[in-house]
């Protein structure tokens, strides 16, 4: 397995805080947004590829049955996933007693959901989500998994798209953010993006401070990566899903599990979930907003869906882990 901490290192010099520079943090005039802006892309540039694999174990994790004696080999290849999967059968979380230290015995016991969630999120913390508070990753987490999960369901009412897809699409969306919270936390550490606006205003307070928002950026990313075309869309349009010209149906899905989870309070930056009285606070409206060709009965129904699927969640039914 390639290194993970010199490509990390070499991003991390290209964000280096305005400090260094002679910069007055906080300020918002062009040439210190334009710098801002060719900084975060430059990291973007010297990220590491994900390993191939990672795709891999997402593929074997989202069919029945679970080719259990070839994920436990992947997961067994990567130092860092050999390590978390058994961890994560300790977390008093997911109430299990029992001492695990057989990776293919903790796969078993985390179930592909949990373990699925779990090699992406390690591999995408490695390489962004070092320096950023504990706090913050955690909610981030919470958001995007939720999104995931709320997102593979109203794919799997609609028959819209593949819920594989939709799960992926939700859990990802929002990675853009990531190398933004770490400008953010270093260069104005006195500033706060607000997490709870409706999706233009976000979008508007990033450009305006950094050049390029999270949409934009996470687009970079997936391209970067090579990511699967459906992914750079969700990555690209979920906050303007009518200005999808590919991949619509799984856009606006996503759109919608996102504008529904961030009504319900868990948005980027939110350490526990409150409720936005701003936003569309019910599913249905979410529904409404990112799926109008939905008929008025078909909405209500999938509305009940997400609702119990925001309920389990919060409930811990089917929350997948988090690696910390």
């Amino acid at each position: 397995m390639e290194a993970m901490k010199p490509g990390v290192q070499e991003s991390d010099a290209c964000l280096k805080p305005m400090a260094q520079t002679g910069a007055p943090p906080g300020a918002c005039d062009a040439d210190q947004t334009s710098q801002r802006r060719a900084r975060i892309l430059a990291a973007v540039e010297h990220l590491p590829a994900l390993p191939a694999y990672v795709f891999e174990l997402d593929r074997l994790l989202s069919v029945s049955p679970v080719d259990l004696k070839r994920v436990s080999t992947l997961v067994a290849a990567d130092p860092a996933l050999a390590v978390q999967v058994p961890r994560m059968c300790h977390a008093p979380l997911w109430g299990l007693s029992q001492k695990v230290f057989n990776i293919a015995e903790a796969c078993i016991l985390l179930g592909a959901a949990r373990l699925r969630t779990l090699v992406l999120t390690t591999h995408l913390l490695e390489r962004l989500g070092q320096e950023l508070p504990a706090s913050g990753v955690r909610a981030f987490w919470q958001h995007c998994v939720l999104t995931a999960l709320l997102s593979q369901q109203v794919a799997l009412a609609t028959s819209a798209t593949p819920p594989e897809e939709a799960y992926l699409g939700g859990l990802l969306h929002d990675i853009g953010a990531l190398p933004i919270m770490l400008a953010a936390a270093r260069e104005l550490p006195d500033s706060k993006l607000p997490p709870l606006e409706g999706p233009d205003e976000t979008l508007k307070s990033e450009q305006e401070m950094f050049g390029i928002d999270h949409c934009e950026l996470g687009c970079a990313m997936a391209i970067h990566w090579r990511f699967p075309a459906s992914l750079v869309a969700v990555l690209e349009r979920h906050h303007r899903p009518e200005e999808a010209s590919r991949e619509a149906d799984l856009v606006r899905i996503v759109a919608a599990a996102d504008r529904f989870s961030r009504a319900r309070g868990y948005a980027l930056g939110v350490t526990s979930p409150i409720l936005h009285p701003e936003l569309e606070m019910t599913a249905e409206g979410c529904l409404r907003a990112c799926l109008p060709a939905l008929d008025a009965r078909r909405c209500r129904q999938i509305a009940l869906v997400m609702e119990e699927a925001l309920l389990r969640f919060t409930q811990k039914e089917f929350c997948p882990g988090f690696p910390f």
